[in-house]
């Protein structure tokens, strides 16, 4: 994945493993038919409804079916979640409150901690 302009997450590959790439050459900006732009950009191939997003949200322009969908206190369903940050961690933390898959040590495994921010529409 990578950190496409202003933050969104993109999906670059879904094939089997490489070794060498130019990440540049699997995610470029391609003037397409879309229902909106991003008011937020500057580049005019940005486009949300044909970004490949890892974590599509619901109102930013991008009309597809969303990964999640909370309501805010005011009412709103309108989320723009944006990158801030991650980590990544040796083994695979428990979950609480959730059936999930389990490690026997440490070294089988590593997880990405992806932390972002929600821009207020």
């Amino acid at each position: 994945m990578q950190v496409y302009m202003d933050g969104y997450l993109s999906h670059l590959y879904w094939r089997k493993k490489i070794k060498k790439v130019n990440v540049q050459e699997l995610l470029s900006g391609i003037a397409r038919g879309a229902f909106s732009t991003n008011s937020d950009s500057n580049d005019i191939l940005l486009t949300l409804d044909t970004l490949p997003q890892e974590y599509p949200a619901y109102g930013n322009t991008d009309f597809r079916t969303p990964a999640y969908s909370v309501q805010l206190e005011n009412g709103t369903t309108i989320t723009d979640l944006r990158y801030k940050s991650h980590r990544i961690i040796k083994g695979k933390p428990a979950l609480k409150t959730s059936p999930a898959t389990y490690v026997e040590s440490d070294a089988e495994a590593e997880t990405l901690e992806i932390y972002g921010f929600s821009l207020q529409r």
